[in-house]
């Protein structure tokens, strides 16, 4: 029986662990993937200026 008790708990702390890395994994907030970075014009002289577009996706949705 004892042996039969210890393989029990086993289970079920090895079933919260697996669950608790799931859950951490699907509702984590992800970071922004950056897709792509535009500059104009691409060269700037010094003290110039540019206007930089950066496209990126959040696999959230959230922004």
């Amino acid at each position: 029986m004892n042996k039969k008790r210890w393989l029990v708990i086993i289970v079920i702390v090895a079933a919260a662990v697996i669950l608790a890395i799931l859950l951490d994994t699907m509702l984590a907030n992800h970071r922004p993937a950056i897709t792509g970075l535009e500059a104009d014009p691409e060269k700037v002289i010094p003290l110039g200026s540019c206007q930089i577009a950066c496209n990126a996706s959040d696999r959230d949705g959230d922004q």
